[in-house]
């Protein structure tokens, strides 16, 4: 480049700074980098796009049908008796990710520790299988 000349920013990185727009804004599914259309969202249309992302949830919040395939499989292994890092080894996540699902299951199941956790899950019936029992 020569001497005294700025280089110019790829199409995809300008931004207000490069091309006056002051709408710039991530490209919509489908539309390329560059090719953005400049709109503006009234507020009505502003909350319609940000609630679109996220749809009802389909289980409940708490209780047993609230728990993942995930959650119930945990369940499953802890009512077994094995520990964190085993749990982590035979579902290949890490001890902290165990340790989280653990902490959702505790708050959706209204249980303290492993030991009632085991004991409602022996009282459901959870089978040994790891599927999520019906109900």
């Amino acid at each position: 480049m020569r001497p005294g000349r700025r280089a110019r920013r790829p199409a995809c990185l300008a931004g207000p700074a490069s091309n006056g727009s002051a709408t710039a804004r991530p490209p919509v599914s489908g539309e390329r980098w560059g090719k953005q259309r400049s709109t503006r969202l009234d507020l009505d249309q502003g909350v319609e796009y940000a609630r679109r992302a996220r749809g009802r949830r389909g289980r409940p919040a708490t209780g047993w049908p609230s728990l993942t395939p995930t959650e119930f499989e945990v369940v499953r292994l802890v009512a077994e008796g094995l520990t964190n890092p085993q749990i982590g080894a035979r579902l290949f996540m890490s001890r902290g990710t165990v340790k989280t699902h653990l902490s959702h299951i505790f708050t959706k199941l209204d249980t303290a520790n492993r030991t009632e956790l085991a004991a409602a899950a022996i009282d459901r019936g959870l089978p040994a299988g790891g599927r999520s029992p019906t109900g």
